[in-house]
């Protein structure tokens, strides 16, 4: 049916698979690109969804990090001598996690991976800067 041509010559296609998609159901509503597929067990698979806007993430991060110091300023010197004191290799998997998403949002944008990492430093020692 796919290959026949309509009445009026082309051929149309499936009608619900058209490129052309409704608009949002709920206001407030943004895409999101898909970045990542982990199977967790057997029966659980984890999506990692991402706001395809890289800027928008950047601020988020760093909106992110100033209410974490505002809410509990004591740790806010662990926040900015404790990383550096322990190298990668030897952080839980979990710490490394927000390092691991910014990096893949500056790769996604086009940077190199060296690139990414200096942009990476140089946000958070501003971020560390502005809390102190």
């Amino acid at each position: 049916m796919l290959d026949q041509p309509e009445a009026g010559g082309a051929a149309e296609g499936n009608a619900g698979l058209t490129a052309v998609s409704p608009p949002p159901a709920w206001p407030g509503f943004r895409p999101l690109a898909v970045t990542g597929v982990e199977r967790e067990t057997g029966s659980v698979i984890s999506v990692h969804l991402a706001d395809p806007d890289g800027a928008a993430q950047l601020r988020a991060v760093a909106r992110d990090y100033r209410q974490l110091a505002l809410a509990h300023p004591h740790v806010v010197p662990l926040l900015v001598t404790r990383p550096l004191a322990t190298p990668l290799a030897l952080r839980p998997p979990g710490t490394l996690r927000p390092l691991e998403d910014v990096l893949a949002l500056l790769t996604r944008a086009g940077f190199s991976g060296p690139d990414a990492l200096h942009i990476y430093r140089a946000l958070f020692g501003f971020l560390h800067g502005h809390v102190l």
